[in-house]
């Protein structure tokens, strides 16, 4: 079981160093920027019906401002065409300064908006990164107290133990550690993690009896542990993914 766990990290971290070397290659390339990773996020977050109503949106607001100009352009032919009194050509240049400062009000508040949006989009994409830093040495931490409880010979002691019961009396035991009827000792691991790796260290045959023990008493905890077997201690993702919602995640 150890040579399968040292296979599977290994795999891990094999992939995790290409898929890294691959973004950092992207990115010494020039071929990957903070302003392209904005411009994917954008595309991949915007729905087929969000870009057609934008399309419809940018197509009306362009007719409007043809037809802004259409209009403007019409009443400067018949200004040029009749003759304009001083009270007239003052009114045409008071109406010409008030839209170019709507339009320049128009242009100031819109980009307000974009820099807005901007400073939000970098907020929420150093949040993410944070997160995942934070998920990222959590996990580690974890792998480490796990490596810790698996290295002590007590928890060899313990197992072999728990192995001399009778399948029964075993997953009684293993209930109440679950349960949080027993706590263990001092660690970032719970009494749930600590019941999967007990069961991960016993002897196929017996381990097998134990989990038909808990198969009759629990359905649904039986089925958690089988998952939990096969994913704790592989990356954080795979765990909580596997636990699924309202479930414990990993170790």
């Amino acid at each position: 079981m150890r040579n399968l766990w040292t296979i599977v990290s290994v795999m891990a971290l094999a992939n995790l160093i290409a898929i890294a070397a691959f973004v950092g290659w992207l990115g010494v390339s020039g071929r990957l920027d903070r302003e392209r990773i904005d411009e994917i996020r954008e595309i991949l977050g915007e729905t087929p019906d969000d870009r057609e109503a934008r399309f419809t949106a940018e197509i009306e607001a362009e007719e409007a401002r043809t037809q802004e100009m259409d209009a403007l352009r019409e009443r400067v032919e018949e200004l040029l065409t009749s003759p304009m009194t001083a009270e007239e050509l003052v009114g045409l240049q008071q109406e010409a300064a008030m839209a170019a400062d709507q339009r320049m009000t128009r242009a100031m508040r819109e980009l307000d908006d974009l820099r807005s949006l901007l400073a939000q989009e970098r907020a929420q994409t150093d949040r993410l990164g944070e997160a995942i830093e934070l998920q990222r040495a959590a996990f580690e931490a974890r792998i480490a107290e796990r490596d810790n409880l698996l290295g002590q010979e007590q928890f060899r002691t313990a197992v072999d133990t728990i192995q001399g019961l009778r399948a029964p009396a075993a997953a009684n035991v293993l209930m109440a550690l679950w349960d949080g009827q027993a706590q263990p000792p001092q660690g970032g691991l719970d009494g749930q993690a600590i019941v999967v790796e007990y069961l991960r260290a016993m002897e196929g045959r017996q381990r097998n009896k134990i989990i038909s023990e808990f198969e009759q008493q629990d359905p649904s905890l039986a089925a958690v542990l089988l998952e939990r077997l096969r994913t704790d201690g592989v990356t954080a993702e795979v765990a909580d993914a596997a636990a699924g919602p309202g479930q414990p995640k990993g170790p």
